[in-house]
C-alpha cells in the first residue's frame, strides 16, 4: 500500500508539470507556468498548481523548498517587470513635458471573424487609406483628438485638404469659438506626423477643414452626394497615440439625434471621442457622412450637406443659411401620428 501511494503521489506530481518548460536564469529554474499568465501578467505568488508537500516526496525525489521558490520567484517577476518594454513611451507622439486633457479610448467590432465582420474589414481597409487622426495642442497641452479624412481639392498638389470635427478646435469653456494659439498635429496613415492649419471652421454645422503639406499625393476619400437612407455603415477613425485604424458596424436608424438638429442622421454604430469627424462609409467604401459622438448611437451629418457647405465657402468665403422662417423636418424623422394627418390632409371622413 505504501508503495502505491508513493506511485499515486509521483503520478499527480508529474500530471501537474505537464506542458510546463523550465526556465533557467542564474542557476535557478521555475516553471513557465509559475511565472506568469497568458495576458503577460505575473502569476500569484500561491497558485492552485503549486505543491505544498515538503521538499522530498516518501519517493527520494527532490523537490524545491517553497520558501526558495517564492524568493525566486519574486526576483524572476521583478527582472520581467524591469526589461518589459514600456509601449506607451513607445508610440508616445508628444514631448515628455506634454499634458494631454484628452480621454479618447479606442473602438472597434469587426475583429470576431466573422463573415460579416470579415467583409466590413475589406470596405474599412479600403476607406481606412485616406482617414487621418488629428490633435489640438495648446500651451503644450493636447486638448481634443478627432479623425478626420482627405478630401479632393484643386491647386496644388503638395497641399492636402482633410475634413474632421470644429470640435477639434473648439475652445472646452465655450460654444462658437476657436482655441487661441491653437497648433494642429496631423498623424497620417503611414504614422507620420505633420503640422496643420485650419482652413475652414463652422461651428453651426460643426465641420472643419485643416490643411496640410506633404510632398507626395494622399489618398481621396470619395464623397457621395446624395442622402443615405438605410443600409450597413461603419463608421471609421484612426487613433492618434499608435496611428492604427479603427472601425464600427451599424446600420442607419430612422430616428431623430439626441443633438436636438434636424439635419442629423443617427447610426447604430458603437464609437468614441476618438471617432468624432471620421468618416460613416457605406458597403463600397464612400463616405457618406461626417460622424459625432453620442454613447449609444452616433450621429453623423449629411456629405449631401457637408458638400454644400464647401461649395459654400469656395464661392463666398462663408457658408451661407438664409432664414425664411421655416422650420423643415425629413420625413424619415416624422412620428407616425404626424404622418397620419399628412397622408390624410383634406380628404374627407
Amino acid at each position: 500500500m505504501p508503495r502505491a501511494r508513493d506511485g499515486e503521489r509521483e503520478a499527480r506530481r508529474k500530471h501537474r508539470r505537464v506542458d510546463c518548460k523550465l526556465l533557467a536564469q542564474d542557476g535557478e529554474s521555475v516553471e513557465r507556468s509559475q511565472v506568469e499568465t497568458t495576458d503577460g501578467r505575473a502569476a500569484p505568488e500561491e497558485s492552485p498548481s503549486f505543491s505544498s508537500s515538503s521538499p522530498k516526496d516518501s519517493t527520494g525525489s527532490d523537490a524545491e523548498d517553497p520558501k526558495d521558490f517564492k524568493d525566486n520567484f519574486r526576483r524572476i517577476k521583478a527582472r520581467y517587470a524591469a526589461n518589459r518594454p514600456n509601449d506607451a513611451a513607445q508610440v508616445r507622439r508628444e514631448s515628455k513635458d506634454c499634458c494631454n486633457l484628452t480621454v479618447e479610448t479606442e473602438f472597434c467590432d469587426i475583429d470576431d471573424g466573422s463573415s460579416r465582420s470579415c467583409k466590413a474589414q475589406k470596405v474599412a481597409l479600403l476607406a481606412s487609406r485616406s482617414v487621418v487622426s488629428l490633435a489640438s495642442f495648446s500651451d503644450e497641452k493636447r486638448i481634443r483628438v478627432c479623425s478626420g479624412c482627405v478630401i479632393p481639392s484643386k491647386g496644388t498638389t503638395d497641399t492636402a485638404k482633410i475634413l474632421t470635427s470644429a470640435t477639434l478646435v473648439r475652445v472646452l469653456n465655450a460654444n462658437n469659438s476657436v482655441i487661441p494659439d491653437v497648433k494642429i498635429k496631423v498623424c497620417l496613415p503611414n504614422a507620420h506626423i505633420l503640422d496643420g492649419s485650419i482652413s475652414m471652421v463652422d461651428f453651426h454645422y460643426n465641420i472643419a477643414v485643416v490643411e496640410v503639406k506633404y510632398d507626395q499625393k494622399l489618398p481621396e476619400a470619395i464623397l457621395v452626394s446624395d442622402v443615405i437612407k438605410r443600409g450597413a455603415v461603419l463608421a471609421i477613425g484612426r487613433f492618434y497615440d499608435h496611428g492604427g485604424v479603427m472601425c464600427a458596424q451599424g446600420k442607419l436608424r430612422k430616428e431623430a439625434s439626441t443633438f436636438e438638429c434636424s439635419e442629423l442622421l443617427v447610426s447604430s454604430c458603437r464609437t468614441t471621442m476618438a471617432g468624432v469627424g471620421g468618416p460613416l462609409v457605406n458597403s463600397d467604401g464612400h463616405v457618406v457622412g461626417l460622424n459625432f459622438y453620442r454613447e449609444k448611437h452616433t450621429p453623423f451629418i449629411s456629405t449631401s450637406v457637408i458638400l454644400r457647405c464647401l461649395k459654400h465657402w469656395r464661392k463666398y468665403g462663408e457658408i451661407i443659411r438664409p432664414w425664411l422662417g421655416i422650420k423643415y423636418t425629413p420625413l424619415e424623422m416624422l412620428p407616425i401620428r404626424v404622418l397620419e394627418r399628412c397622408a390624410y390632409a383634406g380628404k374627407d371622413g
